[in-house]
């Protein structure tokens, strides 16, 4: 077997430190970030294949079994694909005033090729040890961003009350169904 490889970058600008930042007096630190990478999921082998699961069919009043029968186990996909990660995220770190007020902003893209899903099997198939199998649900995309925010008001030696808050968005779309 083939070890996908899932290559990643990230980087991190400390812009508050260079020489030329104008503002280091009201900005004590403003970050710049930025990462890009790949991920993956490989479903185990045996997720392509139709199994079978040996149940007894008859058993007699002292609980010894009269017969045997097979039944599915897992129906199985041998269309199964791995599934594909690509994302990428930017964002920055910013604190005011003394460092009292502090922000971080994040926006992130993933698109997803192969999404692999559980989909469950319903009880009428006949089949009472197969609860669900593995499947491509098709390819998926998601975007949004995070916002976080701390207020220190109050900083004494023997009280401290810090206000902290956060949000976000997200956005899923199912781009291409299997």
């Amino acid at each position: 077997t083939v070890r996908p490889i899932y290559p990643k970058f990230n980087a991190s600008w400390m812009l508050s430190e260079e020489p030329f930042f104008p503002f280091k007096e009201q900005v004590p630190v403003l970050r710049l970030r930025f990462a890009t990478g790949q991920a993956g999921i490989m479903p185990a082998t045996t997720a392509r294949r139709r199994t079978y699961a040996m149940g007894n069919n008859f058993v007699l009043d002292d609980g010894s079994p009269t017969g045997f029968f097979a039944e599915l186990g897992s129906p199985g996909d041998p269309e199964l694909r791995a599934e594909r990660s690509r994302e990428y995220e930017g964002g920055f770190d910013l604190e005011l005033f003394d460092r009292r007020l502090a922000f971080e902003f994040t926006y992130y893209h993933k698109f997803t090729e192969d999404a692999i899903h559980r989909f469950p099997v319903a009880g009428s198939v006949g089949a009472s040890v197969v609860r669900a199998f593995l499947g491509n649900v098709g390819d998926v995309e998601n975007h949004g961003f995070e916002l976080w925010g701390s207020a220190h008001i109050i900083d004494r030696p023997m009280f401290s009350y810090r206000v902290t808050g956060s949000m976000a968005s997200r956005n899923n779309k199912l781009v291409r169904m299997a």
